[in-house]
Order: structure tokens, then sequence, then C-alpha cells
């Protein structure tokens, strides 16, 4: 098997961070970040920078708390096109 990056395709799934559930009449996918989130986020996005996750898609979920963590790490990515997917939530 060939190891060269441009033979080779890669998926990377990135996980939302921390959620807040401080206001119990948000429905969940309205849900934001907490500040712990916001921070790991910030932290997931100088662990891509170094090492060269430069994706050609990125796919996210239509929930607040999945936009927010991308804003974050997107401008450490490159420029992936980005698809926001509502099926996506209920997955």
């Amino acid at each position: 098997m060939l190891s060269y990056r441009g033979y080779v395709k890669r998926l990377f799934m990135l996980r939302h961070a921390k959620s807040a559930w401080d206001d119990p009449a948000l429905r969940d996918c309205d849900r934001p970040l907490a500040p712990r989130g916001r921070k790991a986020a910030k932290r997931v996005a100088r662990w891509a920078k170094k090492h060269a996750v430069n994706p050609q898609l990125v796919v996210c979920s239509s929930a607040v708390r999945a936009q927010q963590t991308l804003q974050r790490v997107l401008p450490s990515l490159g420029e992936p096109d980005v698809w926001v997917e509502v099926t996506l939530y209920a997955a």
C-alpha cells in the first residue's frame, strides 16, 4: 500500500466541544458551547494547525454547539468546503 498522502484518503471526526446546560428551556439542538467548550475548541484548533489537518470538506451538524465549535476550529483547517447538514443532528 502506498503511504503517499496523495493516494490515501483520510477521515477526521470531531465531536462538538462541551455544551452549556444553563437554560433548561432551550431545545437540545440550540444549546451553545460552555466556557470550557470554547477553550477546548481553541486547543483543538491549535492541534489541527500543528498537525497540518487540511481537509477538503467539512460536514457539520446544524446544532448550535457544533456550529460554534466549527467557527473556532475552521481558521486552522485551511480553506475546506463546508456543508451544514441538518440530518447529522439526529444521526
